[in-house]
């Protein structure tokens, strides 16, 4: 009977340890299904990962010069993470600043989100730290909890939080965009809290892609740049060159006819007939000084020889200074000059190109105004920092063709004077890029036979009411 208890315990201990081996094996099944059901997912999530970032190169190689990565990107990283919501901000170089440019989500979303916070974060732009430089810099792609973190404190942190909830928000990834250590931009992407991170080593080979394509697209920004100022640097050479040929050449030639009249027949001329071929000889001497000065002033300007010394001018008798020589050229053709200038304007502004300005803006007045005609220049203090200085004459007018091309390099001017006065156009060149070292702006208003107004605005003076200033 003994015996038989033992087999019986025996058997039923056999049993359990079958049991036992039978729930470790199934336990172990279980997980090897896991196993295999979580490495497929991780597999399949890998090769999704992949045939995007695949995608994500075709679509960069096919962009053209002309258009601009960051939408693309910001498109594709949104759906590269399964963010809810994906930004890219542009970094700028030179003012260390982060702008941003494009917001990819949900429809409706941004819009709520600009009502929430009262700001519209499309357009935010903030200053970039030493620090931020830094952390951005040295970690290409890190995780925040909060808004307030991924902003860099941009955003408060109570507004963030709420956005988080209203949005149901788990996270945030921040992405830098580096290419030879070169900050170009970068994106943040909200993320859903069951949303699992991207692939980090295909991520990185994204984030890698975008920093080429932005450094790329930089560079063809910069060549457009230099290609359009090597343009403008020609068309400025075919302008010099063509004045030298053209408009220099006209007043030399008079000039030199009347020297060799007077050498063949100065015993047979009159007094009189002296005078009158004395008064040509210098009038185009004068015209040919006036050109002479402004090939001067424009060529030493392009080279960046023009110094600009801003200095405060009472504004009455610095004008009537520049113009001295006007008034010379004005009684020739018995033309009024008036000057309407309060005495206590005071303007801050490089007494030189002052005088340039002034001058080239009243012999344009005298050269297309008839005898007898009228020329008033005035000036008024516009609020809230600047002066108006205005030259109206009753001459001849301009043509709408003629007004389009006014301030334009391109264009060269071949319209004489009333009385047969050169002209190349280059003085309002002249004066349009002195007004605009000033941060003033310059323009004109004419009708056919209804005289012509130019106008230009140079700062006001501000100090001290009893302060000398320089006359």
């Amino acid at each position: 009977m003994k015996k038989e208890d033992n087999s019986e315990t025996g058997l039923q201990e056999h049993i359990c340890e079958l049991a036992l081996r039978q729930f470790e094996l199934e336990t172990q099944n279980k997980e090897l299904i896991l196993e295999k059901e979580t490495a497929a997912k991780a597999l399949a999530q890998q090769n999704d990962a992949l045939s995007k970032l695949n995608r994500f190169s075709l679509e960069l190689s096919q962009l053209s010069s002309e258009e601009n990565p960051e939408i693309l990107i910001t498109k594709r990283i949104k759906e590269f993470t399964g963010g809810m919501m994906a930004s890219f901000a542009e970094y700028n170089e030179e003012l260390h600043t982060m702008t941003v440019k494009h917001i990819e989500t949900e429809p409706g979303i941004l819009e709520k989100a600009i009502n929430f916070l009262g700001i519209d974060v499309s357009k935010m732009s903030n200053p970039v730290t030493d620090e931020m430089y830094h952390e951005m810099t040295t970690e290409t792609i890190g995780m925040r909890k909060s808004l307030n973190e991924a902003t860099f404190g941009s955003i408060s942190h109570p507004a963030g939080a709420a956005l988080q909830v209203l949005f149901k928000v788990d996270r945030f990834m921040v992405v830098a965009y580096l290419s030879e250590g070169r900050l170009f931009g970068a994106s943040i992407i909200a993320m859903y809290k069951d949303q699992p991170d991207p692939p980090g080593d295909i991520l990185m080979d994204f984030v890698s892609m975008a920093s080429l394509s932005l450094r790329r697209n930089r560079a063809d920004e910069i060549i457009k740049l230099k290609n359009e100022e090597l343009i403008r640097v020609n068309a400025e050479k075919d302008k010099f060159f063509s004045i030298i040929a053209h408009d220099l050449r006209s007043p030399f030639n008079a000039f030199l006819g009347f020297t060799e009249l007077m050498v063949a027949e100065l015993d047979s001329l009159s007094i009189t007939e002296i005078q009158k071929i004395a008064l040509s000889m210098r009038n185009s001497a004068t015209n040919l000084f006036q050109l002479l000065e402004n090939l001067l002033e424009w060529s030493r300007f392009q080279r960046g020889l023009t110094g600009f010394n801003p200095k405060s001018i009472l504004l009455l008798p610095g004008i009537t200074d520049s113009i001295q020589s006007v008034f010379e050229s004005a009684v020739k053709k018995e033309i009024d000059i008036k000057v309407d200038i309060p005495n206590d304007l005071v303007v801050f502004a490089d007494e030189n190109m002052l005088g340039s300005i002034v001058r080239n803006l009243a012999f344009n007045a005298v050269k297309f105004t008839l005898k007898g005609g009228k020329i008033n220049i005035s000036a008024r203090a516009v609020l809230p920092d600047f002066a108006e200085i205005s030259v109206k004459d009753s001459g001849i007018g301009m043509s709408e063709d003629i007004q389009e091309t006014l301030f334009s390099i391109k264009e060269h001017s071949t319209r004489s004077g009333t009385d047969g006065e050169p002209s190349t156009g280059l003085g309002l060149i002249i004066c349009k890029e002195f007004v605009e070292e000033h941060g003033g702006k310059i323009w004109g208003n004419s009708q056919n036979g209804k005289g012509s107004e130019f106008k230009f605005t140079l700062p006001l003076f501000i100090g001290q009411i009893n302060q000398p200033v320089n006359n």
